[in-house]
């Protein structure tokens, strides 16, 4: 999460430097919510309170807050909060990895926007997949939050119509602090052990894949892996010491490039004149200057945060009516007024 919070800051840098935005700079404020819903709605508070307190209208529709649009959540479980406040809020939120089809609700989610596909295309994929194969007795183990659940119910939706049947489904819990959860995992290990099934569907976080694998390596117990895209190409997962022993891993990920320059800028991180960044400040005081970020994290799995600000960027661009010198239009703008194109998601 600190690399790809780097990718949007290095990509509005970019823009500012650029002079695509013609007598205007994006600025950016960073709230770490560590994956709590109750913390998340606290950043949204903090950063849209006028003397500590926010706003209360019967009509948002002029409201001029100096945050224009939010970048996040990670998960689903914190972008729907989020995503029903923003909504009342009638302000704009990007998503660049909350891909559960609730968030399609227009109705509900108004003011929310996302550069990645719902998972109701995922699912599709991942039966089609089996079907390709041949594997048409699988097993399903996921994750008991409003990413899993919904990923899961279409996908014993998606996996019937391709004639494929599900041996078992076992569901571990969200919470990583959760009491039961190293009981929980031995349990599902020693069910995926005793089924016949030799593939097996794994919709989890990658905190939850590792804990399943070390307790399989312990048996040697080797199975067909099918990973979703929440830990498809996840480091922590791809390093696991003797992962070699799980058997064959398959996974989709989104469609994903390299961001230019964003390599240098991670080996050398600064904070530029005037702007306060405690996150930078802090790690910069563990490690200096060096590969260390390259080497823990796919730095492709940012590449969604450079879309996320070049599309509010181009929105801007439209709505200031920006050309290659200037931009005529009112910067201090309702956020609602930024348009951003929308398809099937």
């Amino acid at each position: 999460t600190f690399v790809q919070a780097l990718a949007s800051i290095h990509t509005i840098e970019t823009i500012n430097d650029s002079g695509f935005l013609p007598g205007i700079r994006l600025g950016y404020l960073m709230c770490d919510p560590c994956s709590y819903a109750t913390k998340a709605l606290h950043c949204v508070e903090h950063m849209l309170a006028v003397n500590r307190s926010l706003t209360v209208l019967s009509d948002y529709s002029n409201l001029r807050p100096p945050v224009k649009v939010f970048l996040g959540e990670r998960y689903t479980e914190t972008s729907l909060p989020i995503a029903r406040l923003l909504s009342l809020y009638r302000i704009p939120q990007i998503s660049c990895t909350s891909s559960s089809p609730a968030l399609s609700d227009k109705l509900r989610y108004a003011s929310f926007f996302r550069v990645i596909p719902s998972d109701i295309h995922q699912t599709k994929a991942l039966a089609k997949l089996m079907k390709h194969f041949q594997w048409d007795w699988v097993g399903v183990v996921s994750i008991d939050d409003d990413y899993g659940k919904p990923a899961l119910e279409k996908f014993l939706l998606d996996s019937s119509e391709e004639g494929i049947c599900v041996s078992f489904q076992e569901v571990l819990p969200n919470y990583l602090g959760s009491i039961n959860i190293e009981k929980r995992i031995k349990e599902v290990a020693d069910n995926i052990r005793a089924s016949s099934a030799t593939v097996v569907l794994l919709i989890l976080r990658p905190e939850l894949v590792e804990m399943l694998f070390k307790e399989l390596i312990k048996t040697n117990t080797t199975r067909i892996w099918i990973a979703s895209d929440a830990w498809s190409m996840a480091r922590l997962v791809m390093k696991m010491k003797d992962i070699n022993k799980v058997g064959d891993i398959f996974g989709f990920t989104f469609i994903t490039s390299n961001i230019p320059g964003f390599e240098d800028y991670l080996q050398n991180l600064t904070i530029p004149p005037g702007v306060r960044n405690n996150y930078i400040r802090e790690y910069k005081q563990i490690r200096m200057n060096d590969d260390y970020l390259l080497q823990a994290v796919h730095l492709t799995k940012a590449y969604s945060q450079r879309v996320a600000v070049y599309a509010l960027a181009h929105a801007i661009k439209e709505l200031l009516k920006c050309n290659d010198t200037a931009c005529s239009g009112e910067t201090d703008f309702p956020p609602w007024k930024v348009k951003f194109v929308i398809t099937d998601n």
